[in-house]
């Protein structure tokens, strides 16, 4: 994909000069439609009316997220907001990032009420503050309230969807529906607002019994599958805000509906190149890697994300919940995912036991290789209680106390899983204590 193309640029410079002297290519903010509506500046352009110092802590709250620092993504977005208060674009920044913690762990806004207050606040304000934008004379200001508001709406639809309030959600969704559909008609090359079109339409073709009777008849989006891929596709290749946002939920279709590991593999290689050392587009490309037959492109890809977890114990488990349910919210770990896991971590013990010490990853001693394969033993037992083999797992567990030193918990929850099972749902429980903050003392 390339972009800042000259076609695209020549495109961008109808509509009044909308975007003329803007150069962003825009970094991925969200996998699921409810974060659809976020997405990241870039400092070397001001397309928001932000100072300096706001595009910097965007940017850098940004990163923070995908570093799955979730408390320091969040006191960035504070300093945001403080920063501007009056831009519209600060309050739809902070929201996207919460939602898309809340996306990624699931019941988040269940256990933290104080979260979720914040999420809908900055959606009240994103949109009270874009009303200077839709009543501007400028078509660019124009779109750009509509895209706000538009994307700020869906978010609200689909908070109120979780919530199972129906006829809220779907008519914050057909709002949403009607202000991204005045970006396009004010400004055809508006080509973000396709993002939450094509998602839109996407989902509703799949929906079925009542969601899709609200859908068709609340919404007026009739739900075709074709229509919406290819309306993520023009987002992807032609936004100026969102296009890596639309290929990570195009990545998401290709892994959870299609089954296109190769194109998902490729969509979340350029979102590495925009976030390096992220542990949680790491862990999405191994994954894909071992489903692309790649095995030992996708150990080595583990390793990698492994090495900055055993260096700094105390924020690594953390971020546990994140990479290993943001993909099951209903049940996590599902067995599918518990079997695929299964496979995954029997061949990466056996080539890692296999590899002498010079093949192992650069600055790796003993202790890392010790940590890295106590933690393969301890998850591969996890995997054997949850499809019950339970002599194999406690020969895992046993493996974990006799043979390696300590790191993180493992000893003691093998030690724990031993005497009780660790089966699906303690082992949930286990990752969601995790990920919550500590108690103030």
């Amino acid at each position: 994909m390339r972009f800042g193309s000259k076609q695209q640029r020549k495109a961008l410079e109808g509509a009044g000069g909308r975007r003329k002297a803007w150069r962003t290519s825009a970094a991925f903010c969200g996998l699921l439609w409810p974060s659809v509506a976020f997405f990241c500046p870039l400092a070397q352009a001001n397309p928001y009316g932000m100072d300096a110092v706001a595009l910097g802590l965007s940017e850098q709250g940004f990163k923070d997220l995908y570093d799955l620092d979730y408390a320091q993504s969040r006191a960035t977005f504070e300093m945001l907001v403080r920063n501007e208060p009056d831009k519209a674009f600060s309050y739809l920044f902070e929201a996207g990032a919460l939602w898309w913690e809340a996306s990624n762990e699931a019941g988040l806004f269940k256990r933290r009420s104080d979260l979720r207050k914040r999420f809908e606040e900055d959606v009240r304000q994103a949109i009270a503050h874009s009303k200077p934008l839709l009543a501007s004379d400028d078509p660019r200001e124009q779109t750009d309230g509509h895209f706000i508001v538009g994307m700020a709406l869906g978010a609200r639809g689909q908070w109120e969807l979780l919530e199972r309030h129906w006829l809220k959600a779907y008519f914050a969704g057909k709002k949403a529906v009607a202000h991204l559909r005045q970006c396009l008609d004010i400004d055809p090359n508006y080509d973000d607002a396709k993002l939450g079109l094509g998602w839109f339409e996407y989902d509703v073709s799949r929906y079925s019994g009542l969601l899709g009777f609200l859908s068709r008849h609340l919404l007026d989006v009739k739900g075709d599958e074709a229509k919406g891929l290819d309306l993520l596709n023009d987002a992807a290749q032609h936004a100026v805000y969102v296009s890596n946002q639309a290929q990570i939920i195009l990545s998401s279709i290709y892994i959870e509906d299609k089954h296109d590991f190769p194109k998902a593999l490729a969509m979340l290689r350029v979102l590495r190149r925009s976030y390096p050392q992220s542990p949680y587009f790491q862990f999405l490309e191994s994954v894909m890697l071992y489903e692309t037959k790649d095995s030992t492109g996708s150990f080595q890809t583990a390793r990698d994300f492994f090495a900055p977890f055993s260096r700094d114990e105390k924020t690594s488990q953390p971020k546990l919940l994140t990479l290993l349910c943001a993909f099951t919210p209903k049940s996590c770990p599902d067995r599918d995912q518990t079997e695929l896991s299964l496979g995954w971590l029997r061949r990466a013990i056996n080539e890692e036991k296999s590899m002498n010490a010079a093949s192992r990853n650069p600055g790796w001693g003993t202790r890392e290789h010790q940590a890295w394969l106590s933690t393969l033993y301890l998850f591969r037992g996890y995997a054997e209680s949850i499809l019950g083999l339970r002599k194999l797992a406690n020969a895992d567990y046993g493996r974990v106390l006799s043979d390696y030193p300590d790191f993180w918990d493992n000893r003691a929850r093998a030690r724990l899983c031993l005497k009780t099972s660790c089966d699906a749902k303690a082992l949930e429980a286990y990752l969601k204590n995790l990920a919550m903050p500590p108690r103030a003392k």
